[in-house]
């Protein structure tokens, strides 16, 4: 049975705010005894499993326009914090332009609750399987606090404790993109656990690659989520501006800033001398969370093969 907040015998109270405003209101009125929700698929599973408190007031998110649906502007992918992951999901613009969000929404538990769950949600769970998508693609984070509408990059939220920012509300998540991938040039391959390539020249291409590995695919938290992002100078073999995110299960992801380097600085970043340190530098760098189904180790060893492998099938692709 779900736990009720103190004294409570009664569901919550459901106050449904029409703009930004009156929810970041609300919760500052109301402080602790309420918190924000929209597809509640998350909130529902805590309850549920006891995991957290179910509180006296639920600010519902979903009738506030400013945090629906989503924008592909000239520079950047502006997401409204409730838009539903199914609806990322669907569109051809995004997965074009944007495949690494899209493989990571793809693989967001099963179609049903990805019709309801929310890519704010997903975020500020802290431990998305969003996550690492958005880290590898610099994501920002927009808020609505008490100085106002305030933008901050992914990783250093996800850095921070977040207490003193107590009772902010997720408005939009902001992803920027190159012109060279949106203007159709190139080809793109879409192809399951395959890397997502856009050969935009002879002489380079940019590799978008994310992948998760879970007990049961999409119904339970992943063992372990990797995404990269860099652009290949495949005539010499070089990787530039890499960027790796991991996570997985209740493990809070982050950039594996050494590792990144570590492949910017190779001479040979795909040849086999390469990936014997890049395997030891991701199991020196992840730091996963443990549990009963998989253990720290088991998930740094997942994430680290998942690497490796992902690199020789670059090899593979332009050998």
């Amino acid at each position: 049975m779900p736990n009720t907040h103190p004294g409570m015998s009664v569901m919550p109270t459901v106050w449904r705010p029409q703009e930004i405003g009156e929810a970041y209101r609300m919760k500052q009125s109301l402080g602790e005894t309420a918190v924000y929700a929209a597809g509640g698929t998350l909130l529902r599973t805590q309850w549920e499993a006891g995991t957290a408190v179910l509180p006296a007031h639920l600010i519902d998110l979903s009738a506030v326009p400013m945090l629906a649906g989503y924008a592909l502007e000239p520079s950047e992918l502006v997401i409204g914090a409730c838009c539903p992951l199914a609806a990322l999901r669907k569109d051809p613009l995004v997965q074009t332009a944007f495949p690494l969000l899209a493989e990571a929404v793809r693989n967001i538990a099963a179609p049903s609750i990805r019709n309801l769950a929310t890519l704010g949600g997903n975020v500020v769970s802290r431990i998305g399987d969003s996550l690492p998508a958005l880290l590898a693609d610099e994501a920002e984070l927009i808020w609505l606090g008490k100085n106002g509408m305030q933008a901050e990059p992914l990783e250093d939220w996800l850095a921070a404790s977040g207490s003193e920012q107590a009772g902010r509300v997720l408005v939009q998540i902001r992803v920027q993109h190159g012109t060279e991938s949106v203007n159709g040039a190139g080809t793109m391959n879409d192809i399951r656990s395959a890397p997502l390539l856009k050969v935009d020249s002879d002489r380079s291409a940019s590799v978008r690659i994310y992948h998760k590995v879970g007990r049961r695919e999409a119904f339970t938290p992943s063992v372990g989520s990797l995404a990269i992002s860099a652009g290949m100078e495949h005539a010499a073999g070089k990787l530039k501006e890499v960027r790796i995110a991991a996570g997985g299960g209740q493990t809070i992801p982050k950039r594996l800033e050494r590792t990144e380097r570590l492949l910017e600085r190779h001479a040979d970043p795909l040849g086999e001398d390469c990936a014997a340190e890049v395997h030891r530098s991701a199991m020196d760098e992840f730091e996963p969370v443990g549990d009963l189904f998989a253990s720290r180790g088991y998930r740094k060893m997942t994430v680290a093969n998942l690497l490796v492998a992902e690199l020789w099938r670059l090899r593979e692709r332009f050998a």
